[in-house]
């Protein structure tokens, strides 16, 4: 009876109708693939502080400031520093922040600005937040960021871009504004990016610089009939940016020409009937880098892993109703003089540390889930499946309860899966590679799926079936 190799490790693509798919796999929760095509459990996190904000806030921002060696985190309208790498944290709020709205941060080494709707605030890092109150400052600002000693905000609504006096946070000119006005659409965000201001509109994008004299004007030969549809998706990362376009797909701007990335979940992300509250960060950790983006309404976490070009899911399971939520990651900022990733929890004021060492989700199991295609192998006869052997990670259960894999399927586009059949990760020490399940009946086609919750490190290497075709 043949053996063959099963593409289960393949990238996850949803831009096909179901009975299409038979290489790629439908979908990859929880985990990501790595450079040897294995699919790897996406790390865990465990809980670093707890500002005391409550339930039903979230953190809003969290920033590494590299000035003071300290993270700023916002929270409630809430602002905190975080004093060191033990969690310890002081809090800096003189005036509020909006609620339950993406900080954006930039600063020039001695004032920091933070922005998420309203007037900007500032701090030193010591005294406590204060609103830029002066008369030529933008009243209305999501976005600020740093160019050539200015500060750069946006103002909510228009095509309007501010810059601070030189070197000065908080010294604002009423005079000191360009307009976007490249094409008549409303400016969404901006952000430096290889000593340029790129500012993004509805339906455009254009850049601007420094020319010692005005001192920011446009660049000509950079205007993009591109604009966006989600204003907290632009994000910078692996010296590019990212964003969602007017026509809700991911694009990354390489040499001013806008590259679609989201071809594989268009489809998918096309059946979102808004995403303007979507929301992005880059995270970096264990080796890998990731754009990760919440898309609130729909209550779905996506990640993009622009190395490997690769798409998957991250969620929180609700064991009461069966069901995922998105992830419970909400803004991050990653500190490499104290080793660290932090998240900022959506649920409350908590922050988390992400690492790969926890295997765990603020103490809830990680629900990690492949399912491939409709596998046919090539041919829509008749098959007898008499084993199913998966090469994985094993022997990290501890106690005398071995921790276990799950494996189910349906077959020949059926609405139910069958039953789940357990299969044993080893205990302490027991470092098999291979477990089977034998047999697995008859199919014209078979989607399978694998499902880990115990607390280990798990890793799916390959799987191959012992299959025979009718004649």
């Amino acid at each position: 009876m043949p053996t063959v190799k099963l593409p289960i490790n393949t990238k996850a693509y949803k831009n096909v109708d179901d009975i299409s798919n038979s290489i790629t796999s439908d979908e990859l929760i929880n985990g990501y693939i790595d450079e040897s095509g294995s699919s790897i459990k996406f790390p865990g996190v465990e809980e670093f502080c707890d500002l005391g904000t409550g339930i039903n806030t979230g953190v809003d921002g969290i920033f590494w400031w590299s000035n003071i060696n300290k993270f700023i985190a916002v929270s409630n309208g809430r602002v905190f520093r975080i004093d060191d790498k033990y969690g310890n944290f002081t809090e800096i709020t003189g005036t509020k922040l909006n609620l339950k709205t993406p900080v954006s941060f930039t600063n020039n080494q001695t004032t920091l600005v933070m922005a998420n709707g309203g007037k900007m605030h500032y701090t030193d890092g010591t005294n406590n937040t204060a609103e830029i109150t002066d008369t030529g400052a933008p009243t209305t600002v999501s976005h600020v960021t740093f160019l050539d000693s200015y500060i750069i905000a946006n103002q909510v609504g228009t095509n309007k871009i501010w810059f601070s006096e030189v070197g000065d946070a908080i010294d604002w000119d009423v005079l000191n504004f360009l307009s976007a006005n490249a094409a008549p659409d409303i400016l969404m965000a901006i952000i430096s990016n290889y000593e340029e201001l790129v500012g993004v509109g509805t339906q455009s994008t254009q850049s601007f610089y420094n020319d010692g004299v005005t001192p920011i004007v446009k660049l000509d030969g950079t205007f993009i009939e591109r604009g966006m549809s989600a204003k907290y998706t632009l994000v910078k990362a692996n010296n590019t940016l990212f964003w969602f376009d007017n026509d809700k797909r991911l694009i990354q701007l390489s040499d001013r020409t806008p590259k679609i990335l989201s071809t594989p979940f268009d489809k998918f992300i096309d059946s979102f009937e808004n995403i303007e509250d979507a929301t992005a960060f880059n995270v970096t950790v264990a080796g890998k880098h990731f754009y990760i983006i919440n898309f609130k309404e729909q209550n779905i976490t996506l990640a993009y892993d622009y190395f490997l070009d690769a798409w998957f899911r991250l969620a929180e399971w609700d064991n009461s109703t069966s069901t995922f939520n998105r992830w419970i990651g909400n803004c991050y900022a990653k500190s490499v003089p104290w080793n660290l990733n932090l998240i900022g929890s959506r649920k409350d004021g908590k922050i988390y540390k992400l690492t790969n060492e926890s295997n765990t989700s603020a103490d809830n199991p990680i629900r990690f889930v492949r399912t491939t295609g409709h596998i046919s192998h090539g041919t829509d006869k008749w098959k007898i499946s008499s084993r199913l052997r998966l090469r994985i990670k094993r022997g990290y259960g501890t106690g005398s309860t071995q921790p276990v894999v799950q494996i189910r399927y349906k077959d020949d586009g059926e609405l139910n899966f069958s039953d789940y059949i357990d299969g044993q990760l080893g205990l302490l020490g027991d470092k098999e590679f291979f477990i089977d399940f034998e047999p697995l009946g008859t199919y014209r086609t078979r989607q399978y799926e694998i499902v880990i919750t115990d607390n280990v490190p798990f890793v799916l290497v390959s799987a191959e079936e012992d299959v025979q075709v009718e004649s």
